[in-house]
C-alpha cells in the first residue's frame, strides 16, 4: 500500500486505511481490497500485542467489499480464442498460460518451474514441496505438447535455473509480469468476466465433462482428498502416476482438437456461466 507504506504505524488512522482500501476497491479490485485488509488487520493486531501501537486502525472496520465465491469456465470457442490470442503475447507469458492449460497446474507453480525438476527422459515434472501451495512434493506427467513448450523456452536461454525468467539470469518471473499482460490479452480477445485463476476451473470442468473421474482429476490437480483423515487414505502411498498420465494425455488431445476447431462443446457444458464455488484453489 504505497500511500501508507512509509508512514509511522501510530500515525495511521481509520480514515487513512479506509481511503487506501477504497482506492484498491475502485480499480476495480474488490477481492484484492479484502485480502489487503486482512493482511493489514493481522499486522496491526500483532503490533498491538507487541505494544508497538496502542490501537489498530483496522479494529471494527468492515471489509471493503462484498464478494461471492465464483467460477468461470470457458466454452470450447472461448478456449480456442484464448489459445490463439496467446500467439500475440511474449514467449514467457504465452508459455506459462498454455502450460497451465495443458498441465492443469497453478500459475505460481508453473511460473516457478525449474530445469532441475524436469525429468524429460522419463516424462515427469517433479515439483518440490517448497514450491507448491500444499507444501508437499508431487509430480506431473509431461506430455508431448508440454515438452514442446519447454523446449521453446530452453532455446531462449533466459536463466540456468528457472524455466521462466523476466530476463537473462533474472530469477523466476514475478507473478505480476505474467498476470498483467494476460488480463489485457483476454480483454482484447473479448473474453468477459474471466480471471487467470479461472483457467483451472476451465480445465477441471472440461476434463470431467470428457468422462475423466473427479478422483483422477483431483490427483492431477494435487488436491487433498476429502477423506484424507481416514485410515485408508492415510496409509495409501500409491502415487496414481498411471491414472494422472492417462488423464492428461486425454485432456491434451482434446484441448489441441479444440484449438484446431475440431471439437464442439457438450450441450450441458456450453453455458459456462459463473456459478457458486465451494472454495478456492
Amino acid at each position: 500500500m504505497p500511500g501508507l507504506g512509509r508512514r509511522k504505524a501510530h500515525l495511521i488512522g481509520r480514515t487513512d486505511l479506509r481511503a487506501e482500501l477504497n482506492k484498491i476497491k475502485s480499480r476495480p479490485a474488490p477481492v484484492e481490497a479484502n485480502r489487503t485488509f486482512e493482511v493489514v488487520r493481522r499486522l496491526f493486531n500483532w503490533a498491538v500485542e507487541e505494544e508497538i501501537v496502542t490501537e489498530s486502525p483496522a479494529a471494527n472496520l468492515p471489509k471493503p467489499a462484498e464478494e461471492s465465491p465464483r467460477e468461470r469456465s470457458l466454452t470450447a470457442d472461448e478456449l480456442q480464442a484464448l489459445w490463439l490470442a496467446l500467439d500475440g503475447a511474449s514467449p514467457t507469458v504465452r508459455s506459462v498460460f498454455r502450460l497451465m492449460l495443458l498441465s492443469a497446474q497453478r500459475r505460481n507453480e508453473v511460473s516457478r518451474m525449474r530445469w532441475a525438476d524436469l525429468d524429460r527422459r522419463e516424462g515427469w515434472w517433479n515439483i518440490p514441496g517448497e514450491l507448491t501451495k500444499t507444501k508437499r512434493p508431487y509430480r506431473v506427467p509431461l506430455t508431448p505438447a508440454m515438452l514442446a513448450i519447454i523446449e521453446e523456452m530452453e532455446r531462449l536461454k533466459l536463466d540456468p535455473e528457472w524455466v521462466f525468467s523476466r530476463s537473462e539470469g533474472g530469477g523466476p518471473i514475478p507473478e505480476t509480469n505474467v498476470t498483467r499482460p494476460f488480463r489485457k490479452l483476454i480483454r482484447d480477445a473479448g473474453i468477459a468476466h474471466f480471471m487467470p485463476h479461472d483457467l483451472l476451473h476451465t480445465v477441471t470442468s472440461h476434463m470431467t465433462a470428457m468422462g475423466i473421474s473427479q478422483f483422477d482429476v483431483g490427483k492431477v490437480r494435487h488436491h487433498t482428498s476429502n477423506d484424507s483423515k481416514t485410515i485408508t487414505s492415510r496409509y495409501d502411498h500409491y502415487t496414481y502416476d498411471r491414472e494422472k498420465r492417462r488423464a492428461l494425455d486425454l485432456w491434451n488431445t482434446r484441448l489441441l482438437q479444440i484449438v484446431a476447431g475440431k471439437v464442439e462443446m457438450e450441450p450441458d457444458h456450453a453455458s459456462a456461466g459463473i456459478t457458486e464455488s465451494s472454495g478456492t484453489d
